[in-house]
Protein backbone atom coordinates (compact mmCIF):
# COMPACT_ATOMS: atom_id res chain seq x y z
CA UNK A 1 0.00 0.00 0.00
CA UNK A 2 1.29 3.15 -0.85
CA UNK A 3 1.26 5.88 1.55
CA UNK A 4 1.20 9.58 0.50
CA UNK A 5 1.58 13.32 2.67
CA UNK A 6 0.05 15.91 1.13
CA UNK A 7 0.80 19.62 2.76
CA UNK A 8 -2.38 21.89 2.10
CA UNK A 9 -0.64 23.94 -0.73
CA UNK A 10 -1.76 20.36 -2.63
CA UNK A 11 2.32 19.45 -2.57
CA UNK A 12 2.24 15.13 -2.60
CA UNK A 13 5.14 12.76 -1.30
CA UNK A 14 5.07 9.36 -1.77
CA UNK A 15 6.73 8.01 1.51
CA UNK A 16 6.75 4.34 1.27
CA UNK A 17 4.89 1.33 1.16
CA UNK A 18 3.27 -0.05 4.32
CA UNK A 19 5.35 -2.92 5.39
CA UNK A 20 4.24 -6.66 3.84
CA UNK A 21 1.92 -7.81 7.27
CA UNK A 22 -0.27 -4.48 6.77
CA UNK A 23 -1.00 -5.23 3.23
CA UNK A 24 -3.85 -7.66 3.47
CA UNK A 25 -5.78 -9.38 1.51
CA UNK A 26 -8.19 -7.52 -1.38
CA UNK A 27 -11.55 -8.53 -1.27
CA UNK A 28 -11.34 -11.42 -3.95
CA UNK A 29 -8.60 -13.45 -1.34
CA UNK A 30 -6.46 -13.73 -3.48
CA UNK A 31 -4.18 -11.27 -1.56
CA UNK A 32 -4.14 -8.09 -3.61
CA UNK A 33 -2.69 -5.12 -2.15
CA UNK A 34 -5.17 -2.59 -0.98
CA UNK A 35 -4.73 1.01 -2.55
CA UNK A 36 -3.12 3.89 -1.07
CA UNK A 37 -3.99 6.16 1.40
CA UNK A 38 -3.23 9.77 1.18
CA UNK A 39 -2.57 12.05 4.81
CA UNK A 40 -3.41 15.42 4.22
CA UNK A 41 -1.96 17.83 6.87
CA UNK A 42 0.16 20.68 7.81
CA UNK A 43 3.73 19.69 7.77
CA UNK A 44 4.57 19.76 11.35
CA UNK A 45 1.46 17.63 11.81
CA UNK A 46 2.35 14.91 8.90
CA UNK A 47 6.09 15.06 10.75
CA UNK A 48 4.10 13.94 14.28
CA UNK A 49 1.87 11.30 12.31
CA UNK A 50 5.15 9.91 10.54
CA UNK A 51 6.76 9.42 13.88
CA UNK A 52 3.79 7.62 14.95
CA UNK A 53 2.44 9.98 17.08
CA UNK A 54 -1.38 9.37 15.41
CA UNK A 55 -2.86 10.47 19.34
CA UNK A 56 -1.97 14.18 18.83
CA UNK A 57 -1.36 14.51 15.16
CA UNK A 58 -4.36 16.60 13.32
CA UNK A 59 -4.38 14.98 9.70
CA UNK A 60 -6.68 13.78 7.71
CA UNK A 61 -6.27 10.35 5.53
CA UNK A 62 -8.10 9.82 2.29
CA UNK A 63 -8.09 6.12 0.46
CA UNK A 64 -10.92 3.58 0.32
CA UNK A 65 -12.28 2.09 3.52
CA UNK A 66 -10.08 -0.99 4.06
CA UNK A 67 -7.06 0.72 3.09
CA UNK A 68 -7.61 3.34 5.83
CA UNK A 69 -8.43 0.75 8.33
CA UNK A 70 -5.31 -1.12 7.55
CA UNK A 71 -3.30 1.27 7.96
CA UNK A 72 -4.66 2.75 10.89
CA UNK A 73 -4.41 -0.77 12.55
CA UNK A 74 -0.77 -1.60 11.84
CA UNK A 75 0.43 1.14 13.64
CA UNK A 76 2.86 2.23 10.60
CA UNK A 77 5.72 5.18 11.04
CA UNK A 78 8.81 5.97 9.35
Amino acid sequence: MEVTLVRPDGHAARVSRAPRSARGGGRDGAGAEPGGVRVHGPVGELVLWTLGRRNVADVRLEGDTDSVKTLTETGWSL
